[in-house]
């Protein structure tokens, strides 16, 4: 945890030196281009190509330091290690309120970690960010739905199915939540 705390300094000193650019990655003006040609395609493949270029843009910081950040909490979460995952998020969004995938992963991590008070919270600071956030109205859907929400939950799905129609497993979840609105039929 030493390790961390000196990690941690260095790029908080490395960010009040400028290192940050203060551009946030969900300004970057290829993502509109991006939408638009997830929104249109129909071909499964490019969708994911797409949908990765997109998920490349939110994952870049424009800064070293956060992007080195988020690298680590990335491994931190797929290692299930918590603490230092949520330590670390805690960071990038402390270092740059104004990027958006800092907190959409901090809603994920909580999220996971069942506090959906607080994912809640960092999801609409995401979407604050980023309003086509689908990854983040996905979330959203989810703890709507967990919390018997299902008509609002259905809402929210369909919205991010329109900006991103290539969903994973969006027909079984579509065709759940809608049977939890309007009840299985017979």
């Amino acid at each position: 945890m030493k390790s961390l705390s000196l990690l941690l300094s260095a790029f908080l000193f490395a960010a009040l030196l400028g290192t940050a650019t203060g551009i946030a990655a969900q300004d970057d003006p290829h993502l509109d281009e991006l939408f638009e040609n997830l929104a249109v395609t129909k071909d499964a493949r490019r969708a994911q190509i797409i949908e990765d270029a997109i998920w490349e843009v939110w994952l870049d910081a424009e800064s070293a330091s956060i992007n080195l950040l988020m690298e680590r909490s990335l491994v931190a979460l797929d290692s299930e290690d918590i603490p230092t995952a949520l330590s670390l998020l805690n960071a990038i969004v402390d270092l740059r309120p104004d990027f958006a995938e800092g907190w959409n992963k901090r809603a994920t991590l909580f999220f996971l970690m069942e506090d959906y008070d607080q994912s809640l919270a960092d999801i609409q600071k995401t979407l604050e960010l980023e309003p086509r956030h689908f990854g983040a109205l996905s979330g959203l859907s989810s703890i709507l739905s967990a919390y018997g929400e299902y008509e609002k939950a259905l809402d929210v799905y369909q919205q991010a199915l329109e900006l991103n129609p290539f969903l994973p497993d969006s027909d079984e979840r579509i065709k759940a939540l809608s049977e939890k609105v309007e009840g299985r039929k017979i």
